[in-house]
């Protein structure tokens, strides 16, 4: 109670008050990085992006961390990818039981931690003599749980959405699983949200299902579908946002604007949005992107040929199931382009 009645000793200063509540943010989301680091190995993930405060490290493949410069972020942010090196051999159901034990571990460990911090923080507070203190350590631990609390719900919620029959996130999900399991993308079947008559969809449930949907259409032939499957997520993506799975959808754009509708002004949006993510990506899907993005936006054959050639010499190595199918049947097509653009 020594607490509550001396809140009112924090309500006098509002800026101690956003002080404090940043400050367990921070905290917060350090440890929630933290807890990336040391769990994902475990779960046969790896980290491949850490931000400090929006400063971006990106792990390159001979493990060196490399900068990527200021993406405005307050706290610390971890990324993590499967590692396709730990997990093959790995059928589809291990992985997604892996995946969804990643997640659910981190929020577990994270309220722990944030819990201990709780009962530190009341037990600090009946011991220390200034009550000002007492009051600041409480509500920093208080606040601190909070914001721990909202990450895990997050993270539950992400859990039961992907493993869902009946969401977006679900039938995405069940995609990934028969790409892994090296089922060629013309035969996914994908159909538009439209037609999924799903209840409620949200907005990142349909960032993340565009990619492999637009990627069906491409690999299936059903160029048709293209325009208004484009036009759709256009009209959604948020131009303040720069999450990865958005930016995907600003790379799979960037090679839909340089190959299927050329339009080198969109594709320079897109490719300047991706930023560092792209015009710094050695992997074969990256190549082939920005394959397409000199010879038809800049008409730079030669770059484009070594954008090719750096492609082919990783796709032995790119990803798993039948995603390194797909990679090659569009390196093909980039091949075909080049040839055709030096033969004019």
């Amino acid at each position: 109670m020594f607490a509550i009645r001396n809140f009112s000793d924090l309500m006098i200063n509002p800026f101690l008050l956003l002080f404090i509540a940043v400050v367990a943010f921070v905290i917060s989301s350090l440890i929630h990085t933290l807890m990336n680091f040391v769990l994902a190995p475990v779960f046969c993930f790896k980290v491949t992006e850490f931000r400090v405060f929006g400063l971006t490290y990106e792990k390159q493949r001979n493990g060196k961390w490399e900068y990527r410069g200021n993406k405005h972020n307050i706290g610390f942010m971890a990324s993590c990818i499967i590692d396709v090196d730990k997990c093959k051999g790995m059928d589809n159901d291990k992985l997604t039981s892996k995946e969804a034990a990643f997640l659910l571990t981190i929020a577990l460990a994270d309220i722990l931690i944030a819990g201990a911090g709780l009962i530190g923080g009341i037990y600090g507070g009946l011991n220390i003599k200034s009550t000002f203190m007492a009051s600041v350590l409480y509500w920093f631990c208080v606040s601190l749980f909070i914001f721990v609390m909202i990450r895990a719900v997050i993270s539950f919620y992400v859990v039961i959405k992907v493993n869902s029959k009946n969401t977006l996130g679900g039938y995405a999900q069940a995609a990934i699983g028969k790409i892994r399991a090296g089922i060629p993308f013309e035969k996914l079947d994908l159909k538009p949200v439209s037609e999924l008559k799903l209840k409620k969809v949200t907005y990142m449930e349909r960032i993340v299902y565009f990619p492999f949907y637009f990627a069906y259409l491409d690999a299936s032939g059903r160029f048709d579908l293209m325009p208004p499957a484009v036009e759709e997520i256009e009209s959604l993506l948020k131009t303040t946002s720069n999450s990865r799975p958005e930016l995907a959808v600003c790379i799979t754009l960037v090679y839909y604007y340089s190959y299927h509708c050329i339009s080198p002004s969109k594709a320079k949006d897109y490719y300047n949005r991706a930023g560092d993510t792209l015009a710094r990506d050695t992997d074969t899907n990256g190549m082939r992107v920005k394959g397409f993005y000199e010879l038809n936006c800049f008409g730079n054959a030669q770059k484009a040929r070594e954008c090719l050639n750096n492609a082919l010499a990783k796709i032995d190595t790119f990803s798993i199931g039948s995603e390194r199918d797909y990679e090659r049947v569009l390196l093909a097509r980039l091949s075909d382009a080049i040839e055709r653009f030096q033969g004019q």
